[in-house]
């Protein structure tokens, strides 16, 4: 599931990015330099803070996620972490896209990037999960056994 919310949220980022840029390009709008310094600075505050904040977020709940006793809780709290750190990750992605189509400038395509190969980079694999967590040989061996069922959702009735 997280490996499809992760595509998800890529593809979110990448398609908005093409459109604003697309629209941008044929509706040729011209840079406004008032609207360009201050989105500027909203663009880099939000960034800069954003993927610090994803950093510092991340490693504390999968810290607190690997102290848990029992593995479907530790797989829990490193999805919510992940979903968190994907969401944090996301914001300026698409406030550079907003600001592409606001000001008309493409220097904002810079952050865009940046935060595209962040996000990238993070892809969850089950190697990284094993590590952030500190999983034990039990606990590797059944994440590793595909017959073994590690964490159940319970799925509400349609009332």
């Amino acid at each position: 599931m997280l490996m499809i919310l992760f595509g998800a949220m890529l593809m979110s980022q990448v398609g908005t990015a093409v459109i604003f840029v697309y629209l941008a390009i044929s509706q040729k709008i011209a840079e406004d330099p008032e609207l360009m310094t201050a989105m500027v600075y909203v663009v880099a505050a939000i960034a800069c803070s954003m993927i610090g904040l994803s950093f510092l977020i991340f490693s504390k709940m999968v810290n607190a996620a690997s102290e848990k006793s029992a593995l479907s809780d530790k797989l829990r709290g490193f999805q919510t972490a992940m979903i968190i750190r994907m969401a944090l990750l996301e914001a300026p992605a698409i406030l550079a896209a907003v600001a592409i189509f606001l000001t008309g400038s493409f220097y904002f395509l810079v952050v865009n990037a940046v935060t595209l190969v962040m996000f990238a980079m993070m892809i969850p694999r089950k190697d990284k999960v094993i590590a952030l967590l500190r999983l034990s040989a039990p606990e590797i061996h059944l994440v590793n056994d595909p017959g073994s069922i590690v964490m159940e959702y319970e799925v509400g009735s349609a009332d």
